[in-house]
């Protein structure tokens, strides 16, 4: 089998967890003249957004959009109260919607203050504060004020977070002055490349979150919302590489500075001669100068350990969803839009709060702490597309039970269904909420099922096009590898949960307490 159609097919695999869930999300978009006949046009309703947003004004949308939606277009500031705003209700025709101000930014309120030590191979040495080296070792944190260095023929990966990364070369040296410490309303991260080339892949989680790096000649510090770059610290000069996002570019003296975005390339000398600023040329691949970093990381991610991902379709369903290849064991589990993160944040209650401020980076940084686990992975997308991306699949088989078959008024038992029928049966009409949830995991194993037994080959072009609706960290190596574990096993079992909570109300609104004891049990009883 060839390489593309291993990708397209694993693609599709991933992409299976979020079909039901973009379907149960369609229903309340459908507006259906008959069971399975045409639709009804939908209505259009105004609804104005004021106060401390974005974007504010008028907006026209559709009958059915939640308030969650509305201001995912709107804009959610970091100093954004909501709440008092119900994310899961309907918005009504002509209704205002007013957004006040928060006295303090939304933020995490336990940051952690140490490096993660991801993967590596070779020689890699850590030095402490207290002058004593030791051998880096997978899992092992590194604290402010420690110097990791690598030898030749070496590479290591360290994080800072879920999803901000630095790889590090051979002969790279970097000390890490500050680890998301509190100063002026800001977490700071600072560290000293005194050597080296090393790919940083920073992306902020919060708003308060500043990154630096300092060399011998100069300063880079992110601005945006993060940047993908790398940087080579040569004798007597710096060579910066940017793919993404943007820098703020000084020198330590005063003397220059400069703003560099995506595609360019900076030599920094340390003679004071001005920034040279290129376009970055096609032979500039991080990818490539970490190939063998990257290929020993994914096999020991997709042979020897779970891989955690984080799944999500606006405005209201979200998995957590934790495969062991070993084990043959797929975990999925359910986490409810109400979901209550107040004890790790600053202004801030559930997680469909936290989405509208973060999106799924900033949701995966609070589940991490409430299942004390790493979750790898991310792929997020809304409700749009529905029927199309189900359909690309040929639809699915589903044992309709009796109560489906009433409302949807065909038979019971084995049913070929399409989009609409799928749609349909997963709506909370049918047999209230508890009962379109189980519908919704029967419908999620069937699609498995397909994939499993290769019922259906998808097309360069209808891969694309998915892929295109979503927000994912997922790479092409890791759907590969992933892809080439999954299909080796006939024997996967399916395990099921909702994330175990206690029903609290806030605002007027009910919302789910995690029961934190009982969550990291289910990751640690595989």
């Amino acid at each position: 089998m060839s390489v593309s159609l291993r990708l397209r097919l694993f693609s599709y695999a991933v992409y299976a967890v979020l079909i039901t869930g973009i379907a149960f999300e369609g229903y309340s978009l459908v507006k259906q003249s008959g069971l399975f006949g045409k639709r009804q046009a939908v209505s259009t309703y105004r609804i104005n957004i004021e106060g401390n947003i974005r974007k504010p004004g008028w907006y026209v949308v559709p009958e059915g959009t939640t308030q969650f939606e509305i201001l995912k277009v709107a804009g959610v500031r970091p100093t954004s109260d909501l709440s008092v705003i119900n994310l899961s209700s309907q918005i009504g025709n002509n209704q205002s919607i007013r957004i006040g101000t928060l006295e303090k930014p939304v933020i995490v309120t336990d940051r952690q203050e140490h490096v993660k030590v991801e993967f590596f191979y070779g020689d890699v040495q850590v030095t402490h504060a207290d002058g004593k080296t030791s051998a880096l070792q997978t899992g092992s944190t590194i604290h402010p004020g420690e110097r990791v260095q690598v030898s030749g023929a070496s590479q290591a990966e360290v994080s800072l977070d879920a999803f901000s990364r630095i790889d590090l070369d051979n002969f790279a040296d970097l000390t890490f002055e500050k680890i998301n410490l509190p100063s002026e309303n800001q977490n700071v991260t600072e560290i000293s490349q005194n050597n080296g080339s090393c790919w940083h892949k920073i992306v902020y989680s919060n708003a308060d979150e500043i990154y630096r790096v300092f060399t011998r000649s100069v300063v880079l510090t992110i601005t945006g919302s993060g940047a993908d770059f790398l940087l080579d610290v040569q004798n007597d000069q710096v060579v910066i590489n940017i793919m993404n996002g943007m820098l703020l570019v000084e020198r330590r003296a005063g003397s220059e500075s400069t703003n560099m975005i995506s595609g360019q390339s900076a030599t920094i000398y340390d003679d004071e001669r001005p920034f040279q600023i290129t376009r970055l040329t096609p032979d500039i691949s991080a990818g490539e100068q970490f190939t063998k970093l990257t290929e020993g990381k994914s096999g020991v991610l997709t042979k020897d350990a779970s891989l955690n991902m984080f799944f999500c379709v606006a405005p209201n369903t979200f998995y957590l969803v934790r495969t062991n290849v070993q084990k043959g064991d797929i975990h999925l589990i359910r986490i409810p839009q109400s979901l209550l993160i107040e004890q790790f944040t600053q202004n801030l209650s559930t997680i469909d709060q936290a989405y509208l401020y973060g999106g799924p980076v900033f949701v995966t940084t609070f589940l991490e702490r409430i299942f004390d686990t790493r979750i790898q992975k991310y792929l997020s997308t809304s409700r749009g597309g529905v029927e199309k991306i189900i359909d690309i699949f040929g639809g699915v088989t589903i044992d309709v039970d009796a109560a489906a078959a009433s409302f949807l008024n065909i038979s019971k038992g084995r049913q070929k269904m399409t989009s609409e029928h799928v749609i349909q049966y997963l709506s909370p009409a049918i047999s209230g909420i508890s009962d379109a949830n189980l519908r919704q995991s029967q419908v999620l194993r069937a699609l498995f099922d397909e994939f499993r037994g290769k019922n259906f080959i998808p097309t360069l072009l209808s891969a694309e096009q998915i892929i295109s609706i979503s927000e994912s960290s997922l790479n092409a190596q890791e759907m590969i590898d992933f892809f080439s574990n999954f299909t080796k096993r006939t024997d996967w079992q399916y395990k099921e949960y909702t994330i175990p909570s206690k029903t609290v109300e806030r605002n007027s609104r009910q919302c789910f307490d995690p029961l934190i004891e009982e969550c990291r049990r289910i990751m640690s009883n595989e």
